[in-house]
């Protein structure tokens, strides 16, 4: 019987205590100060919008298409403070993967179409870069050094799950069940 149940506990802590590795690989996208890629739209002067941002912001805009998939927004301001865009099409990703990368900071956009993309949900990543007022990317112009957030886009953003509170619980509980049946265990074998 104390085989059994030592067995039954066992298993039990291995079908808990199993933890799953999310990596999610974003898209490389060059910097705006040196943008590549279709221009797909291009505004010179205007009030634009920022993805995730509720404020807007004058300037030039421009849209640079990378593939099918990925697109790029370079935001001048006439103040020469910039905002880099990543736009990355994520049909193929899990919700999980979703999570990570909004922990990092990307925003979930339901439907690109409400932006002038095509149709499906994206993720859009902000960065600030420096920039020339009226020259925001033309393939190397808008001059200006992009930060240290933009730069790192395109590496693997791996996470590991660390679970929640219900998973630390059961883990502690498991760990104080063995602990208890190993000092009773030696207790009885009376050593």
């Amino acid at each position: 019987m104390k085989a059994f149940l030592v067995i039954l506990l066992t298993i039990f802590n291995i079908i808990f205590n199993v933890h799953y590795v999310l990596a999610v690989e974003a898209p490389n996208f060059p910097s705006c100060n040196k943008p590549s890629g279709v221009i797909k739209v291009q505004y010179n002067e205007g009030t634009h919008g920022i993805a995730g941002d509720g404020s807007t912001y004058t300037g030039k805009d421009t849209v640079y298409e990378l593939d099918s998939d990925n697109l790029q927004q370079c935001f001048c301001s006439t103040s020469g403070q910039g905002i880099q865009t990543n736009w990355w099409r994520i049909s193929s990703l899990d919700e999980n993967q979703q999570k990570i990368l909004r922990n990092l900071g990307w925003k979930y956009i339901p439907n690109g179409a409400l932006w002038g993309l095509k149709d499906g949900a994206y993720m859009a990543q902000n960065s600030n870069y420096t920039c020339t007022p009226g020259n925001s990317g033309d393939n190397g112009t808008g001059g200006g050094e992009i930060t240290r957030e933009a730069a790192s886009a395109g590496q693997v953003l791996g996470l590991a799950y660390t679970g929640n509170s219900i998973f630390l619980l059961i883990s502690f509980l498991t760990a104080v069940i063995f602990l208890s049946l190993g000092i009773i265990f030696h207790k009885k074998a009376g050593h």
